[in-house]
């Protein structure tokens, strides 16, 4: 981890920005669960918001990454957030045998991303980012599940140890970043 009292203003910079980025990607993952259940007409732009994280990831890895590892890995994150809201909207639908094909396809992208991830950054630990994605899929398939059967009372449980995650997901990105590209 980066020692707080020596962090630089560009690493500052850094970790800021994933945050905030990983921060929204949260709040809105959650929002299309329920904008989806609820079938609310905001829902386009909740997708709209979750599209725009895929181009979020990449302009940050674009920085950093050569061209094609910067493509490779905003394709992965696209793929994830298409993933999810596939199955979010197959389950709304109950279409029960094609969620648990999206649901084997959204761990086995699990996989992918955790070896491609792991494949760019030295830092980066392919079991480490499978814990993590892991961890995100298995929050996120829990509380749909829990929506869709009327039970709301794991909502903002769910979602504050989502956001955990997702604020443990940006500092390990940025720690990464700031140790291979000397930050």
């Amino acid at each position: 981890m980066i020692n707080i009292e020596n962090i630089t203003p560009k690493q500052f910079e850094i970790i800021k920005e994933l945050n905030i980025m990983c921060s929204e990607n949260a709040f809105w993952l959650f929002m299309a669960i329920q904008s989806v259940i609820f079938k609310a007409q905001n829902a386009f732009v909740i997708r709209n918001q979750i599209s725009l994280f895929s181009q979020k990831w990449g302009k940050l890895f674009s920085r950093f990454y050569k061209e094609n590892e910067a493509k490779l890995l905003t394709a992965n994150v696209n793929n994830f957030f298409e993933t999810y809201i596939s199955y979010l909207d197959n389950i709304s639908e109950r279409r029960y045998q094609v969620c648990q094909d999206l649901l084997d396809k959204w761990r086995y992208l699990a996989n992918i991303i955790a070896e491609n991830f792991a494949n760019v950054n030295p830092h980066w630990r392919v079991m480490e980012w499978r814990a993590i994605i892991t961890n995100q899929i298995q929050i996120l398939d829990a509380e749909i599940r829990n929506n869709i059967q009327g039970n709301y009372s794991t909502l903002q449980l769910s979602y504050n140890i989502y956001n955990r995650v997702a604020s443990d997901i940006a500092d390990y990105v940025a720690v990464g970043l700031i140790k291979q590209f000397s930050i």
